[in-house]
């Protein structure tokens, strides 16, 4: 039986961050993942430092500005990001720019154009980061088997295909695992009202990829055209992931772990025709890819934004942390760091057995995802010919 002051459930982005919390305090602890480290969410995500796009107030920019950034810089991971607003209307936020300062190729119409504050952030070169730190603390397993009436004594990890076993006596535990954290507080403390108000809403990605002297870097929320577009530089590529606004969004209460959703068609469609009345010249490319995926993006309530780190009632020491927002990662992070007076006197650290655990490929990079051309959308019919 391994003793350890927290054993944090989940492989994202949050639950590494909450690995770091407690290791650099200087507490044992491990990390338990189900798969390849941000397989989940984290890596189905833009890699945005979203604070509000400047209309959520300054919570979420102090939070990255304090916190984000400092860990980033320790970490040796580099933000940037040139971003835009399209609105039809006037709006206070940002600061006015004129549309010679979007780079070739974009068409914003009669949009009125503000420069924002956003960053991007290289999401899995931040996760392989936390994992060259802190690979001697992660287990790749399934918490299969959890003992304790009221308070969690021990837990049992299944790993190597269920032929092996650790065995984890945690003082807490929390569950950081992304859209399969409100099936596993239910599973461990029962039915209650107290995760009632997580909202699992489907999100739609279209990508598109190409050489740096062909499609521009640069980002911007569209409420003229109804799309967020998020631009990835690595090397000498571009990719940008846009999501379509929806109409409709609906909640979905049975989502996988692994955050994965089949795609609407016409949601797709809609996607593409949406970025090419942004940026016209993307059927005339040859050089350009393009590719379209789901996933499940968890909110806390209608407000998007809202954050909780939290003890789940009816375990002493399970806590859940639901992030809606990379930025509030690092905010629960912080919280769950004023638990360690709490957790008496450190124990030793273990040594930690287990499978070995890699970094997930970004979700458009795995094994079975197609790139297609322009023409190829056409012919697939999920473009109209221009």
């Amino acid at each position: 039986m391994l003793r350890v002051d927290v054993l944090v459930v989940g492989g994202g982005l949050q639950g590494l961050l909450m690995l770091d919390q407690f290791a650099s305090a200087g507490r044992s602890c491990a990390l338990v993942s189900t798969s390849n480290l941000g397989g989940g969410q984290t890596l189905h995500s833009h890699g945005l430092l979203n604070t509000g796009f400047g209309f959520a107030g300054p919570e979420l920019r102090e939070i990255r500005d304090r916190l984000v950034l400092p860990s980033l810089q320790r970490l040796s991971v580099e933000t940037y990001g040139d971003w835009f607003l399209l609105s039809p209307e006037e709006v206070e936020v940002g600061t006015p720019a004129s549309a010679d300062s979007l780079p070739p190729g974009f068409d914003p119409g009669r949009a009125h154009l503000r420069r924002l504050a956003e960053l991007n952030f290289p999401k899995q070169r931040l996760i392989t980061a936390l994992h060259g730190r802190y690979r001697d603390r992660i287990v790749r397993g399934r918490a299969a088997d959890w003992r304790g009436s009221g308070s969690i004594e021990s837990v049992e990890v299944e790993i190597d295909a269920g032929r092996a076993h650790v065995n984890f006596a945690p003082v807490t535990v929390v569950a950081a695992t992304g859209t399969g954290t409100k099936r596993l507080v239910t599973a461990l403390a029962g039915r209650s009202g107290q995760f009632d108000k997580i909202r699992h809403r489907r999100v739609h990605i279209v990508c598109v990829r190409g050489p740096a002297e062909l499609l521009p870097a640069a980002s911007l929320l569209s409420t003229q055209h109804g799309l967020n577009l998020v631009a990835h530089r690595q090397d000498r590529m571009v990719t940008w992931y846009s999501t379509p606004f929806q109409a409709d969004d609906p909640h979905f209460e049975d989502v996988p772990d692994d955050a994965e959703a089949v795609p609407d068609p016409e949601v797709v469609v809609g996607g593409f025709k949406r970025l090419e009345m942004v940026y016209p010249s993307l059927g005339r490319i040859p050089e350009l890819r393009f590719t379209a995926y789901a996933g499940f993006r968890q909110d806390l309530g209608e407000t998007i934004g809202t954050r909780t780190f939290e003890r789940v009632e009816g375990v002493d020491n399970l806590y859940a942390a639901l992030p809606s927002l990379a930025v509030n990662a690092w905010a629960n992070a912080e919280d769950a760091g004023r638990l360690i007076g709490s957790l008496g006197a450190p124990t030793p650290q273990p040594a930690i057995p287990g499978a070995a655990v890699r970094v997930a490929q970004n979700r458009e990079d795995r094994p079975g995802v197609r790139w297609s051309t322009w023409n190829e959308l056409i012919a697939a019919g999920r473009m109209a010919p221009g």
